[in-house]
């Protein structure tokens, strides 16, 4: 039995992927593959067959973002995706580290084009979480309900973490160093005018 767990990146993937690897008797990778995965689609090229061979272990899942793009094609027996609000995740993409070493004018032209693809994704996730064999993650209750958490696991078949001493602020979480910008209203003009176009389609 496997799994495939995705989201966009910033959606508490590596958090998640650290909890279910808890288990003694499945092995849980977060985006193992890096980013080929985002890179032989954008190039055309057919789902890889490292994934594939992957998919086809017995107790093996992913939480992995750069698999949004094979999740129609990926073999894994169950499917889930993680739901975020989008505004949260441009702001926090847009405090990565290595966003706030690049120029003022850079950083916002990327973070503008990340707009777009957040939104398309975003809307795909929700239609794709509508369907009776699509598992939907909160992402706001995933990080801080235990009980929630739990649910999740069981849901892909996980049922042996031990949940008596869990305590989530000792689970790795992808935390920015520098937050420049606290909330999506204090984002740069160009960014929250492309959010708003997305949203008004």
């Amino acid at each position: 039995m496997s799994f495939l767990i995705t989201g966009f990146g910033r959606s508490g993937t590596s958090f998640l992927s650290s909890v279910l690897n808890q288990s003694p008797s499945w092995t849980v990778m977060h985006e193992p593959r890096g980013s080929t995965d985002e890179k032989r689609f954008k190039r055309g090229r057919t789902y890889s067959s490292r994934a594939k061979h992957a998919f086809s272990k017995d107790n093996y899942g992913e939480v992995n973002s750069f698999m949004r793009f094979w999740f129609d094609t990926c073999n894994a027996d169950t499917k889930g995706v993680i739901i975020r609000e989008p505004k949260e995740i441009i702001v926090s993409a847009h405090n990565r580290s290595h966003r706030v070493r690049k120029s003022y004018q850079d950083r916002v032209n990327k973070t503008t084009e990340l707009v777009d693809e957040v939104y398309y994704f975003y809307n795909k996730f929700i239609k794709w979480s509508a369907q009776p064999n699509i598992i939907q993650i909160q992402f706001d209750q995933m990080i801080k309900d235990v009980t929630y958490l739990k649910t999740i696991a069981e849901s892909l078949g996980i049922v042996d973490i031990d949940w008596s001493n869990f305590d989530s602020n000792n689970i790795r979480k992808n935390k920015n160093r520098v937050n420049p910008y606290n909330s999506f209203d204090e984002l740069p003009n160009q960014i929250k005018e492309r959010v708003e176009l997305n949203e008004n389609k």
